[in-house]
């Protein structure tokens, strides 16, 4: 992982429940169940706790869209995740770039 490499401990590293689509490399868990999760609590403390966050890599519309509500309001995730930013955290996303 990108982020051990850099030097952040593995102990700081956890996945925050939310995604869009199903990860067919995990087939005992369901990740697009976790779209659900934008707007449950333990969730937003989950977030809430974080230093920074690190949003892998694919579709950004995705990524985006997810974290509003189908009214175009912020769900509670995105709004914890604008309180980590605005408390100093780091927010970063991983990009690949072929050349």
């Amino acid at each position: 992982m990108d982020l051990i490499k850099y030097g952040v401990k593995e102990k700081n590293i956890f996945i925050i429940p939310i995604a869009v689509r199903d990860d067919k490399t995990t087939p005992d868990v369901n990740e697009s169940k976790w779209a659900e999760n934008v707007n449950k609590p333990e969730v937003v403390e989950m977030i809430k706790k974080c230093t920074g966050i690190w949003f892998v890599g694919g579709d950004q519309t995705r990524i985006t869209k997810v974290l509003f509500n189908k009214d175009g309001s912020n769900t509670l995730a995105l709004n914890a995740i604008w309180s980590v930013y605005q408390n100093g955290g780091v927010i970063g996303e991983q990009v690949l770039v072929l050349l």
